[in-house]
């Protein structure tokens, strides 16, 4: 890669940089090209030779960002750990990430974007294989149910996370919110009955 290519590179990671951040704290609808350029550090003509459009910049900038969440959560299903470690990790990182992110700048797009389905399809296809492992892990090493099939379990852990996740990000930061999400690890293997009759 030449100079020019480089610097080209540089200055289009710039802006994914910025319109990350800005479309995270703030939803997409909230931002313009304007502050995204200013916080880049680039021309707003700069943004739209890049990138032709704020939604296609958006794109972008999601698909970025889930293949960076599919390779942190690789990295943990393929790290050579307990089980039960491997679970808080991937707990929490999901936590993170929806913490971290605007749920506008999602909703705006699954709700009328085919190519924004398109890439939540892949980025799950992608994901499939680590989880089918993942799962064998917990197997082996006693913490599921052997009745139970790979794509039970799986549906298990999409349904509780996606939930869990949503309520968690609505919480604000604290001593509360640590507690919650102790509380769900716990639920996740164990339910929520108590000492009632069997």
């Amino acid at each position: 890669m030449d100079g020019f290519a480089k610097r080209r590179e540089r200055k289009k990671e710039s802006i994914r940089l910025a319109a990350q951040q800005l479309f995270m704290d703030r939803g997409f609808r909230a931002v313009s090209i304007a502050e995204i350029a200013a916080l880049a550090g680039v021309s707003q003509v700069s943004i739209y030779n890049y990138f032709g459009s704020k939604e296609k910049l958006a794109i972008y900038v999601i698909d970025q960002y889930m293949a960076e969440q599919l390779q942190v959560f690789t990295d943990i299903i393929e790290s050579p750990q307990p089980f039960l470690v491997k679970l808080e990790k991937a707990f929490f990182q999901s936590a993170k990430a929806y913490e971290t992110i605007h749920m506008e700048f999602i909703d705006t797009f699954i709700s009328s974007d085919p190519k924004i389905a398109k890439l939540l399809v892949a980025y799950e296809e992608k994901l499939f294989p680590y989880m089918m492992k993942f799962i064998e892990q917990g197997w082996e090493e006693g913490y599921f149910n052997k009745d139970l099939s790979q794509e039970t379990l799986l549906f298990y852990f999409n349904l509780f996370s996606s939930q869990a996740m949503q309520q968690l990000e609505k919480m604000p930061k604290g001593e509360k919110k640590r507690r919650v999400y102790n509380e769900l690890l716990s639920v996740f293997f164990y339910g929520v009955r108590g000492e009632g009759e069997n």
